[in-house]
């Protein structure tokens, strides 16, 4: 899928300050990634459909209040384009319908929010440092949800896969 230092990252409908966070994120984690930021879920979709190359990964914020994350996720996968591209939503909630939902719509993978800097960036090193070439097609439910108890997990149990 590329090189982990050389990324394109959409992201959308999160707010500024999350979109700050996501590039200190990055910094602190030592990747080198071109984020674009996308205002609504409506936007990417534009984006998307008319976008080439495609991004590596789109990240979409399930609360978003123009577009439900969830709603672009399904409008993405309708895209022949789009139905391989890494999509991870994150979430303040870990409401159980927003998981399955997240998962039937075809997320990679299902992020809570983590609150804690250290969190944030283990989270986007777990990411980054899985192997998505088969994982984007034998998706695990299992192991879909990412949160505080299996960061450690899996990222030792990925570690130098690479993206």
């Amino acid at each position: 899928m590329g090189n982990v230092n050389h990324i394109t990252i959409f992201l959308a409908g999160h707010d500024a300050q999350e979109r700050i966070l996501l590039e200190e994120t990055l910094v602190e984690a030592g990747m080198h990634a071109m984020l674009a930021y996308y205002e609504t879920t409506a936007e990417l979709l534009l984006e998307l459909q008319s976008n080439e190359p495609k991004p590596n990964a789109v990240f979409l914020d399930s609360d978003t209040l123009k577009m439900r994350g969830l709603f672009a996720l399904k409008h993405m996968r309708l895209m022949e384009t789009c139905k391989n591209i890494l999509t991870i939503v994150f979430s303040t909630t870990s409401y159980i319908d927003d998981i399955n939902q997240a998962f039937a719509l075809g997320a990679n993978l299902f992020v809570p929010k983590p609150v804690f800097m250290r969190n944030k960036v283990t989270a986007i090193e777990t990411i980054f440092s899985i192997d998505w070439t088969n994982a984007l097609q034998d998706r695990n439910r299992s192991m879909f949800v990412l949160n505080a108890a299996n960061l450690l997990v899996e990222q030792n149990s990925n570690k130098n896969k690479g993206f």
